[in-house]
């Protein structure tokens, strides 16, 4: 099985990392009496679905899961943004993540080469 280049593979790990945020708060949820119900625990748990899936196809080199991911890492500069300019410093820990993610599935050749289907 073929590993995916550095760049590409932390990627992927920064999404299994927010899957694995998302299951914890998710589990949590089921535990709290004040987190807002089953309806809270059952959003949070199908909510991981989607970045663990990302992270798999990155990791396989799907040109999907690429384009997914510039689509996330575009919404997440934005939320970046507007946390920022409503005087969160968070908002640099988003805007540094998702301009990681997007620079490392697009620029490297080495990327680019992984998500190009074999001949």
């Amino acid at each position: 099985m073929r590993t995916p280049p550095w760049p590409v593979a932390v990627a992927a790990g920064l999404y299994a990392l927010l899957c694995v945020s998302l299951l914890a708060i998710g589990v949590s949820g089921i535990f709290a009496d004040d987190a807002g119900g089953w309806g809270f625990t059952i959003v949070a748990l199908v909510a991981a679905a989607v970045p663990a899936l990302l992270a798999h196809g990155l990791w396989r080199g799907y040109r999907g899961a690429r384009v997914v991911a510039c689509i996330f890492a575009v919404v997440g500069l934005a939320a970046g943004l507007q946390r920022l300019g409503g005087g969160e410093l968070s908002g640099l820990a988003l805007i540094a993540v998702h301009a990681f993610i997007a620079v490392a599935v697009t620029v490297p050749r080495a990327s680019r080469a992984w998500f190009t289907p074999p001949a």
